[in-house]
């Protein structure tokens, strides 16, 4: 038999499966609560998709999975890294990439290369 080891990107990812349950239609999203989060294991680190609320905007709820996240990658000791890109223009919601940078950047992550129009590159380091 062939023991496979887990890493800690793996230990990262079932410990938020754990705080999550799986979006009833899209099975690629794990919500925490009205937040919807989908990430992977890429490259060694945990690519992050997407955060989306799809409950009452401005409530925090974004924030506060965000910080989840980014206390499991110091637990874990891993990278947390993705695009920031305002692709959904609903009322109330973040209007613009500029803010969700800006959001990003206040949560701890460093900011990349990139433009208004593709999105910023982003990545969180374990403290």
């Amino acid at each position: 038999m062939i023991s496979i080891a887990k890493s800690s990107v793996d230990d990262f990812l079932d410990e938020a499966w754990k705080l999550s349950k799986p979006h009833p239609f899209d099975r690629r999203i794990r919500l925490f609560g009205m937040i919807g989060v989908e990430m992977s294991k890429f490259d060694g680190m945990v690519h992050l998709s997407d955060i989306r609320n799809f409950g009452k905007p401005r409530q925090g709820g974004a924030t506060s999975v965000l910080k989840k996240l980014t206390t499991l990658a110091d637990k874990h000791k891993v990278k947390i890294d993705g695009v920031a890109k305002v692709y959904d223009q609903r009322d109330g919601h973040m209007s613009t990439t500029k803010e969700l940078v800006k959001w990003y950047r206040k949560s701890g992550f460093k900011i990349f290369s990139g433009s208004e129009e593709d999105g910023y590159r982003i990545e969180y380091s374990p403290k």
